[in-house]
């Protein structure tokens, strides 16, 4: 019965991670009112399909009389953390909680891991398989009116009624031609209409990797934190778990407690907004509330983040550079008014989020930013060397002082926390593509891209840490001084108002 059992039980950790994170997936997106352009069911499958890494993939188009077609396509990859975070909790609670009243012996811990790995494939599969959809999108009225023809001043995709400039005579800018096959201009305005339909879908392949990459990551971390569950003693007593261990768990405890913290604070602020955009507060933070967590953290150790924008045109080969490509937006060429359309979505940008510019109303916000960070990382060290076991004595040659205890928390808690910050830096990045087409070739393509640089999350944090670990030991040996002191004030005390009792007596 105990293989058996321990089967169900990976298997009932893991089923309950993934409902933990559709719950909180459609809750996040019912709150922010994704209900009214989208079929909730479908959307929080695929929410948790990128909570664990997958990407998705948008495309919408349309034709006019059966001839011509514009389309856009586009993909996108953003990790909700909350989503994340919470599927992680739940596999770590329900796979090692029971692990406190027995011990398993190292066949079973591996057939325990097998299974979640296994059963976490298939639910990834329904997932990534019932990811896809539909979102019923309003089209700007400036775009729209860009995307047919219209009387005036020109800037239409195909020319206009008055003009003889581009394709407006070829489809029917002036009567005649192929306007009578399209109908005039006529043909086109249902164009804005049929683009608000945008599908989208889950990539299969990158869902199962990075889903996979996710289950095997948290129970690792689970391994090196999970300081009550009974382990095989060949990994309790592992020196990778010995000694990073508790680093691994200070951290991880202190994150978590700063996103519930973060959770409650969000729930509460936006239920205090009057109307209906407090709920829509409510389920961004739910969503993505632990991307302020990984943006304060990094930014606070120096890691600035980055927005930048860029547009990619033809270099006018192919039908773009038959068509004379995009003129700005006030220019009369055949493609100008889409040009004009997009460009002001589309101009390259590249803005820079660092410690220096963060503030408010022209207030600077770095000092107590800075603050916030120290503390969270003195609190991580502090608790690190308060779970770390002494060395028992006559083990090693040098002796055991506070300077080398600091030196080896520094170590640890500096490895932990560059893989740590570098991680979280590449996974919570956001980046999107989306690319025009015109009968089948693309003549127009927009990219933007938030995200910090992962080798300086690296350095950064292996100093942060590095200082976290240090400053911890040595306040942790601090506080350990004065209580010794206190308990020895308090007996020496005891003794003297002790001592003429026993003289009476």
């Amino acid at each position: 019965m105990a293989p058996l059992r321990n089967a169900l039980e990976g298997a009932g950790a893991v089923l309950a991670a993934f409902a933990a994170m559709y719950l909180v997936a459609w809750l996040g997106l019912y709150a922010v009112g994704a209900s009214s352009v989208t079929s909730l069911g479908r959307a929080a499958s695929a929410v948790v399909a990128m909570a664990v890494g997958g990407s998705a993939e948008v495309s919408t188009g349309a034709s006019v009389g059966g001839f011509l077609s514009i389309g856009l396509e586009g993909g996108l990859r953003f990790m909700p953390l909350g989503v994340t975070l919470t599927g992680a909790i739940v596999l770590g609670l329900a796979f090692f909680l029971p692990l406190r009243r027995r011990r398993l012996d190292a066949t079973l811990l591996c057939g325990r891991i097998a299974v979640v790995v296994g059963v976490g494939i298939s639910a990834l599969m329904v997932v990534a398989g019932t990811g896809r959809g539909s979102v019923a999108l309003e089209i700007p009225d400036s775009l729209g009116d860009r995307l047919k023809p219209k009387g005036g001043e020109g800037g239409g995709l195909f020319g206009d009624r008055e003009s003889d400039s581009g394709l407006g005579d070829l489809f029917g800018g002036g009567g005649g031609g192929l306007g009578d096959l399209f109908g005039g201009g006529g043909g086109f305005g249902d164009i804005k209409e049929s683009l608000s339909n945008v599908s989208f879908r889950i990539d299969g392949g990158s869902t199962l990797l990075g889903g996979t990459v996710w289950l095997l990551a948290t129970l690792g971390l689970g391994l090196l934190a999970a300081r009550r569950a009974r382990l095989p003693e060949t990994l309790t007593r592992n020196r990778l778990r010995t000694v990073m261990g508790p680093a691994v768990s200070a951290t991880m405890r202190v994150v978590l407690v700063l996103s519930s913290v973060l959770l409650v604070l969000g729930t509460l602020g936006g239920l205090a907004v009057p109307g209906g955009n407090g709920f829509r507060v409510v389920g961004a933070v739910l969503l993505a509330g632990p991307l302020l967590v990984v943006a304060a953290l990094s930014i606070g150790v120096g890691v600035p983040w980055s927005l930048s924008t860029d547009r990619v045109e033809s270099e006018g080969g192919g039908l773009g550079g038959m068509m004379g490509m995009f003129g700005q937006s006030g220019d009369s060429g055949p493609l100008g008014g889409l040009g004009g359309g997009l460009g002001g979505i589309g101009e390259p940008t590249n803005r820079t989020i660092s410690l220096a510019s963060l503030s408010v109303e022209g207030r600077p916000l770095w000092i107590p930013v800075l603050l916030l960070v120290a503390v969270i990382l003195l609190t991580c060290g502090t608790l690190a060397a308060a779970r770390t076991p002494p060395r028992p004595p006559g083990l090693g040659t040098l002796p055991e002082t506070r300077a080398r205890r600091a030196a080896q928390q520094a170590v640890r808690m500096g490895a932990v926390w560059a893989v740590m910050l570098c991680m979280v830096v590449l996974i919570a990045g956001v980046s999107g593509e989306i690319s025009v087409s015109l009968l089948g070739s693309s003549i127009l393509g927009l990219t933007a891209q938030v995200g910090a640089n992962g080798f300086l999350a690296l350095v950064m944090g292996l100093v942060a840490g590095a200082l976290a670990g240090a400053g911890g030991s040595l306040l942790h040996e601090l506080i350990g001084s004065a209580r010794d002191r206190r308990s020895a004030r308090r007996a020496t005390a005891s003794e003297a108002s002790g001592a003429p009792e026993r003289e009476q007596v």
